[in-house]
């Protein structure tokens, strides 16, 4: 047997866009579920308002639930996003530590590469240079 649940006030539907929508549709379903009965409101509005059964009740709660669900893999994701940003950045910032030392003894390494070339080059089968 489905049990009636008659809608007190008008419903005014909202997309939940962020968390604290969430909570506010949350916590006025919860003032909804635990209000005492009272005499029906006598708007129009009101008077026409049709009585939701269990099952769409239990419809629209699962889909709060999956709304926070997707809130809270929001979050985490955000936190994620934020650790691999500052991970870049400090990537970033050796990356540049790194193109300054070679700049620094690149000229120094140009050098002695030549130097070892031209070794190499002027040296003849049967001798050794002893560096």
């Amino acid at each position: 047997m489905l049990k009636q649940v008659r809608v007190i006030e008008p419903v005014q539907i909202h997309p939940i866009r962020t968390e604290s929508d969430h909570e506010r549709a949350v916590a006025r379903i919860s003032e909804l579920m635990s209000a005492a009965p009272e005499a029906p409101k006598t708007s129009a509005l009101a008077a026409s308002a049709k009585p939701i059964n269990e099952d769409e009740l239990r419809a629209i709660l699962d889909r709060l639930e999956a709304t926070r669900d997707i809130f809270r893999e929001n979050r985490e994701l955000r936190g994620v996003l934020s650790r691999r940003e500052a991970e870049a950045q400090a990537l970033r910032s050796r990356n540049a530590d790194l193109e300054d030392i070679m700049r620094k003894f690149a000229p120094m390494l140009l050098n002695a590469a030549t130097t070892i070339g031209l070794a190499a080059k002027n040296e003849t089968p049967g001798t050794r240079s002893e560096a």
